[in-house]
């Protein structure tokens, strides 16, 4: 389990490091949950937004070298988007409801 979430989030990964434009949607209801386009997070949940900007992610201690040791990334921060990505969704969120799209 572990490992399928790794190697999704770096498949993930890699697609936003090449420069591509992603979209998490609710594959059920067509609902974009929040975009990542040119480098910057458009959140269409505002629930989520909120929580984003109050608590941030809490990053894992074993992945906290990472993020420049960090323990928490907040909206904003040029680590957003990675620790989103990289913890956030394999996390919290990944399920087969919602995933992302070009």
């Amino acid at each position: 389990m572990k490992r399928t979430l790794f190697l999704a989030a770096s498949a993930i990964t890699a697609a936003f490091a090449n420069g591509e434009d992603m979209k998490l949607v609710n594959t059920k209801t067509g609902f974009v949950v929040v975009e990542f386009k040119e480098g910057k997070v458009e959140f269409h949940d505002r629930f989520l937004e909120a929580e984003m900007k109050e608590t941030g992610i809490l990053i894992p201690p074993i992945m906290s070298q990472g993020f420049g040791g960090k323990e928490v990334v907040f909206l904003g921060d040029a680590l957003f988007e990675k620790a989103f990505i990289e913890v956030y969704y394999p996390l919290c969120i990944a399920n087969n409801v919602y995933q992302w799209q070009k």
